[in-house]
C-alpha cells in the first residue's frame, strides 16, 4: 500500500511518473480492502505529497486492464479517481493465461462495436479530467509495438533487460483460443553492462528497427496457422526472426 511516507519519499527522490494499477474485476473485493478505496487513497497521498513539497514530480497515472466483466464498472472507477490528481489512464487488453480467462477478453470486436466502446471509455475519462490511452479492440492490419514506439524496454527485478513486459518471463498465454508458450528473451544484464551498452547491442538495434517498420511475420491472418509449429512459441517465427512478435 502506498501510504503518506512512501508518497513523500517518491516525490522527494523526484520520480517522474507513478503508475497505479487498479484491480477492477471485483468492486468491492469480497473479504478484502476495497481496491478502489485503496487506489483513490494512494492517489490522494501522492497529491498531498506534491503539495507538501511544492513539487510537480510524480505525475500520477492509472493502469487498467479492461475485460468483458469489468467494462460496466468503469464509471465507478472514474468516480473514485476524479479530483485526486490523476492525469492519465492507460487502458490495455487482457492477455489470458488460461481458457477461463480467455472467455473474459473483450477483443476482437467488430469495427462498429470498437467505435462504440472506445468512444464511451474516452468520454468517461475525459469528463473526469483524465487523459485516456486506449487500445484497439478490433483486429487490424496495422501493427506497432508500444515499447519500440516509445523507445522503452523492461528491466526485470534481477537486472535482466527484456524488450517488453510480455517477454520478461516464461509462461503460457492464450491467443484467441490457441495456447502459446512465451519464452523469456533478454538483450543484456545490468549487473554486467550499462543500459546504454545494452540498448546499442548489435542484436537489439536491428530488432527495434524491424518492429518499428512492422517487418515481421503475422500469425493471426495466416492460412497455415492451424498446422504451424512456429506459432506454438515466441522463440522464433517463419521468417527466421527471434524472438517472435507475430502473435502479439
Amino acid at each position: 500500500m502506498l501510504d503518506r511516507s512512501a508518497a513523500r519519499a517518491l516525490v522527494a527522490v523526484g520520480a517522474d511518473i507513478v503508475d497505479l494499477s487498479v484491480e477492477a474485476e471485483n468492486v468491492p473485493w469480497p473479504g478484502r480492502v476495497n481496491s478502489l478505496e485503496t487506489l483513490s487513497r494512494a492517489a490522494e497521498e501522492l497529491l498531498e505529497a506534491r503539495k507538501h513539497a511544492g513539487s510537480n514530480a510524480c505525475e500520477t497515472r492509472i493502469a487498467l486492464v479492461v475485460t468483458r466483466s469489468n467494462l460496466p464498472l468503469v464509471p465507478e472507477i472514474v468516480r473514485s479517481l476524479k479530483g485526486r490528481g490523476v492525469s492519465a489512464v492507460s487502458v490495455s487488453n487482457l492477455l489470458p493465461t488460461d481458457m477461463e480467462a480467455d472467455a473474459n477478453r473483450l477483443y476482437p470486436l467488430s469495427l462498429d462495436e470498437e467505435v462504440a466502446v472506445r468512444s464511451k471509455l474516452y468520454t468517461q475519462f475525459q469528463h473526469a479530467g483524465i487523459k485516456p490511452e486506449l487500445p484497439r479492440f478490433a483486429l487490424s492490419t496495422e501493427r506497432h509495438c508500444n515499447f519500440v514506439r516509445s523507445e522503452s524496454c523492461f528491466i526485470r527485478w534481477d537486472g535482466l533487460v527484456a524488450p517488453c513486459l510480455r517477454l520478461c518471463h516464461g509462461y503460457s498465454e492464450i491467443v484467441l483460443g490457441r495456447e502459446k508458450e512465451v519464452v523469456p528473451w533478454f538483450f543484456g544484464d545490468l549487473k554486467r553492462q550499462g543500459l546504454a551498452e545494452i540498448w546499442d547491442d548489435p542484436g537489439y538495434v536491428p530488432f527495434r528497427w524491424r518492429l518499428r517498420r512492422a517487418l515481421y511475420a503475422s500469425c493471426l491472418d495466416c492460412n497455415l496457422l492451424r498446422s504451424c509449429e512456429y506459432a506454438k512459441t515466441t522463440e522464433s517465427d517463419c521468417w527466421g526472426d527471434s524472438p517472435a512478435c507475430s502473435d502479439c
